[in-house]
Formats: structure tokens, C-alpha cells, sequence
């Protein structure tokens, strides 16, 4: 998991196409796009452009993905997350479900909350548990719009 911000240097130590991805997608502005799904190149790079409010944690679940980096880019608002910071395994309330590349989970142990604010991003690699659109104060505060993009890319085309 790195999480900075979309013009930092530090994506590009670690990876230098994973920088020229996020960077080619935020310059052609990405709060423009129709909310859902935007090929970039095919399956193996897109753009799911999402609207939506930020929930309590209690009505959230933990997410993992198999084949694909989510990239997780606010664009407004201000959006919560719970991720661990150690590898973990956990018990899926659903099966993977490769058409989705996800497994959710209630329970995930050892869960750091953070926040993101516009033009700050996380990244999340195949493996990586993670709970977005979360209150940004925690538990029961009062949910919020959040505009955000996540750039899907499948792990291989790096």
C-alpha cells in the first residue's frame, strides 16, 4: 500500500509506469468523466469513476482484489479508509469472484484508519485488504459525498 499524493515523486521511485499511468489519467480530467467505467487500454488498464457517500464502518466491507492495482484518487470531498498494515488472510463473506477480481470481508484484524483529501491517492496491490468510502471521522459521523476515481490495473502490465 503507498498512499501519497497523484503528483509525487515517491510512485515514481517505486515504480515508474505505475506513475506514468496515474499521471496520464488525472491529465485528462478525470472529474469530467461519466460516472462508471472508462477503458484506458482494455481490460488491462481503466477508470471506474464513482459518486457516492461515505458510509459508517459498520455498514462497510473490506475488499480484496487478485488480479488488478487499485488506484483510489479523491477528486472531492473527503473519504475514510481502513486498511491493515501487515498481510493478512481472512474469512470471505463471499467467495472470490473472478468476473469482479474481489473478495469482501467484514472482519479484518488490525485495521488502521486514514483519510484522503482531493488530489491525495492510495494504492493497493493484488493482496491488499482495504475498506473505502468510510466517514472520515470514523464510526457514525455524518456521511458525505465523495467524487473519486479508482484506476483498475492489471498487476501483469507492470
Amino acid at each position: 500500500m503507498i498512499i501519497t499524493t497523484t503528483q509525487s515523486q515517491h510512485i515514481t521511485l517505486q515504480s515508474p509506469r505505475l506513475a506514468q499511468i496515474i499521471e496520464q489519467v488525472m491529465a485528462n480530467h478525470p472529474a469530467d468523466l461519466h460516472t462508471g467505467i472508462t477503458h484506458i487500454d482494455g481490460d488491462n488498464i481503466f477508470v471506474n469513476r464513482i459518486s457516492a457517500h461515505t458510509k459508517c464502518y459498520s455498514e462497510s466491507l473490506s475488499e480484496v482484489h487478485h488480479q488488478y492495482i487499485d488506484v483510489h484518487v479523491v477528486l472531492s470531498g473527503t473519504e475514510g479508509y481502513a486498511a491493515p498494515l501487515t498481510p493478512t488472510t481472512a474469512g470471505h463473506l463471499a467467495a472470490y469472484d473472478p468476473e469482479s477480481d474481489a473478495a469482501l470481508c467484514q472482519n479484518i484484524a488490525d485495521e488502521q484508519h486514514f483519510i484522503l483529501e482531493p488530489n491525495q491517492c492510495a494504492v493497493f496491490f493484488p493482496g491488499e485488504w482495504h475498506r473505502p468510502l468510510l466517514n472520515h471521522s470514523g464510526s457514525d459521523a455524518q456521511a458525505q459525498q465523495v467524487e473519486k476515481i479508482v484506476i483498475k490495473i492489471k498487476a501483469e502490465t507492470l
